[in-house]
């Protein structure tokens, strides 16, 4: 009787695995892609879905999501949804428009839902028409070890060019062209009150006699147009905010150099992210780069204040963007500080002289690009580790970048 009941109980176990090994057998579509929109104008943005759409029983899971990097011009990765819940799950972005996803696990997970979310920004410069958004290569790994491949996914999206829409506006000229022809017959001038000011070097000719005392401009409509967002608010060398800061030196120095100011007078906002634009900025004025306001990106227009700096840095060989686009508004990450300080050491014909450094111990997560120049960097002593790791795709704060000109300038 007994060995009956062990038999019984031995074979409703099997048949109880074997029931749940059929019920979480993945399907043929056991990845879905997703998004809040089907279009999407230049310039704005798409948060994209990726889902398990079934419950899978689960030791590890790997993929790729890619993109068109010419139509979406950035990307952020939101999170890694139901495997924050077991393991996180590793988002990167390799190489702009693909995005690695891994999660690997001790035990076996059943698990459904949400795999990661992303926020792709449509390119302003884009051309009109369809692109995909995919998830390929991927692997899901069962209980018992085994990997099953699954085809390619796609999620189809339109982007609508904003080019089309702009381009008659250059035919029309602005109103303010048009009207100085028929105002420069008048005996008293725009152009010619300026020697009214008292400075003697204005840009009329002949008729510095014909303004009225009454006719000087107020002092006020003479001033300079507000500053760019790049440009010095007030000259300052030290702020409440960076009184105990580690790279308070370093801060103070380039600000009496005039290559970097204050957020305002009294904050330099030390921890905040610095975009492209703002670094490369820096990086001019550092180096001492000739001003050069030539178009040379499709996302950097003349009229932009950052034109001038990105364009002379890429005329120099200091910055080169990626497709014709330069992410000027996107932060700059330490692995692109790192590979434009290599650059600058370049320009001036600086090489390292040390030996190869010790590895960091996020060596994996370094992009192949960068990878010469993190370290190159750091053998130059331009560049230091946070706690052993580099931390390439962290964004730069205005203190790392502080520092990390200012030892650029003392090594040139």
């Amino acid at each position: 009787m007994k060995k009956r009941i062990l038999c019984f109980l031995a074979a409703a176990a099997a048949t109880l695995r074997l029931c749940i090994a059929v019920a979480a057998a993945p399907g043929d579509d056991v990845i879905n892609i997703s998004a809040d929109k089907d279009e999407v104008n230049g310039g704005e943005k798409i948060i994209v879905y990726v889902d398990l759409s079934e419950k899978t029983a689960m030791k590890g899971i790997q993929l790729e999501i890619g993109y068109n990097k010419t139509k979406f011009s950035d990307c952020q990765i939101l999170g890694g949804g139901i495997f924050d819940d077991a393991l996180a799950m590793q988002l990167k972005e390799n190489q702009r428009g693909e995005i690695a996803a891994a999660a690997v696990y001790d035990g076996v997970y059943e698990l459904s839902g949400r795999i990661c979310t992303l926020t792709l920004t449509a390119n302003s410069l884009a051309s009109e028409g369809e692109t995909y958004i995919t998830v390929s290569g991927i692997k899901i790994t069962d209980g018992g070890g085994e990997d099953t491949s699954y085809d390619t996914i796609k999620k189809t999206v339109t982007v609508h060019s904003i080019i089309a829409k702009e381009t008659p506006l250059p035919t029309q000229p602005p109103p303010a062209v048009t009207a100085l022809p028929e105002r420069s017959p008048s005996p008293t001038p725009k152009a010619t009150a300026a020697p009214g000011g008292g400075t003697g070097s204005g840009a009329g000719s002949g008729s510095e006699n014909t303004p009225k005392p009454e006719s000087t401009p107020d002092p006020k409509a003479t001033q300079s147009p507000a500053p760019s967002p790049g440009a010095d608010i007030k000259p300052k060398y030290s702020f409440e905010d960076i009184k105990e800061h580690w790279a308070r030196e370093d801060i103070e120095e380039l600000c009496k150099a005039g290559i970097v100011n204050g957020i305002n007078d009294n904050e330099f906002m030390p921890q905040r992210a610095v975009t492209r634009a703002e670094f490369v900025k820096l990086i001019c004025a550092m180096l001492g780069l000739e001003a050069d306001n030539t178009q040379t990106f499709f996302d950097v227009k003349e009229t932009d204040w950052y034109c001038e700096y990105v364009s002379a840095a890429a005329k120099a060989g200091i910055v080169y963007g990626d497709n014709g686009l330069f992410r000027p508004q996107s932060s700059i990450t330490r692995e692109e500080m790192a590979l434009i300080a290599k650059r600058c050491a370049d320009y001036k014909n600086i090489k390292a002289d040390s030996a190869l450094s010790e590895l960091f111990s996020d060596d994996g997560d370094i992009s192949a690009w960068s990878r010469e120049a993190v370290y190159e960097t750091v053998r130059m002593g331009i560049i230091n580790g946070i706690d052993g790791a580099f931390c390439p795709k962290s964004s730069t704060t205005r203190a790392q970048a502080a520092v990390v000109i200012n030892r650029i300038r003392n090594i040139l």
